[in-house]
């Protein structure tokens, strides 16, 4: 029941956005699409969508809407913003880039739950478009003043999610020479699979702070994960991904008993999405030769693994 009550009210102000778009077509001319750095790559067709299909950027708005009306009806759970946009398809990913850029807390009139919320899910929905259109826009966010942690986290599982290998070496570049970033970074390469990724994660465990290394595991087992490295969107990069997740098991194998107990657990968890059997393998491997009682442990672990 309770998600019929939300698509009826999605079709709701969808239906009363498509009426008031005809009108705000008729009425305004339209922004200045080359007004934003970071689109002006798209800048000419913002506006020829804007003169042929007004409906899409209405969309958009009445999506915002309708995340902050639930908001200040004070729902706990504010309503899946990517799924909503995503289900308008690629027709709506040029607004979407022009709210992103041209959008800022105080204009939008929302609180700042609301706020952070709809932006971190239309950075989430641009990504899953997998369009290089995006990636200005989301390398804005990665390296610029962008305030909260979150959202440059989430700019970069999206910028990865492209798939773009010099975007992606380009945030990395970002954190390496930005203390403050590098953490949000660290966290969201995770979905940045292409190997340069994987060997700069590899580079954090090995030298980084102690939060960065916690990101740096953690995301490890998000980019080495074997069940999307099936899927048809990587089978482009199968090399790459095959390569990664051996140096991924590798390096978490023997790394291991140089772990604190959280990090142990991390690794665990990476080691049994990147592959149990043969994480535990290595392990068997390396302890054969170390004798070390911690990848004892390890091995009953990866044994026990659910996955």
């Amino acid at each position: 029941m309770h998600s019929r009550l939300w698509m009826t009210l999605i079709v709701a102000l969808l239906l009363t956005g498509l009426t008031a778009s005809s009108a705000m077509a008729e009425e305004t001319p339209g922004p200045d699409f080359s007004s934003e750095p970071t689109l002006k790559h798209v800048a000419a067709d913002l506006q020829q969508q804007w003169d042929d299909d007004p409906e899409s950027f209405e969309h958009v708005a009445v999506a915002r809407e309708f995340v902050d009306e639930a908001s200040r009806r004070g729902s706990a759970r504010l309503p899946n913003v990517a799924r909503i946009l995503n289900a308008g398809g690629e027709a709506l990913l040029l607004p979407m880039l022009w709210e992103i850029a041209g959008g800022d807390l105080v204009g939008s009139g929302m609180n700042l739950r609301a706020w952070r919320h709809w932006r971190a899910g239309l950075i989430e929905a641009v990504g899953r478009l997998r369009d290089e259109r995006s990636i200005p826009v989301l390398h804005g966010i990665v390296a610029g003043g962008e305030p909260s942690a979150q959202i440059r986290q989430v700019a970069t599982s999206a910028l990865g999610r492209v798939g773009d290998e010099a975007s992606i070496q380009g945030v990395i570049e970002v954190a390496k020479e930005s203390p403050d970033k590098r953490r949000a970074i660290v966290a969201g390469l995770g979905d940045a699979r292409r190997l340069v990724a994987a060997e700069y994660l590899v580079d954090v465990v090995e030298q980084g702070e102690e939060d960065e290394v916690v990101a740096a595991v953690r995301a490890l087992g998000d980019w080495a994960n074997w069940w999307v490295w099936e899927t048809s969107a990587m089978q482009e990069f199968g090399a790459e991904g095959e390569e990664g997740r051996r140096l991924v098991i590798r390096m978490l194998v023997e790394a291991y008993p140089s772990f604190d107990g959280r990090l142990r657990v991390e690794a665990q968890k990476s080691l049994m999405l990147a592959g149990a059997d043969q994480a535990r393998k290595k392990a068997a491997s390396v302890a054969e030769e170390s004798g070390d009682a911690a990848l004892e442990q390890l091995i009953r672990a990866l044994e026990a693994s659910p996955l």
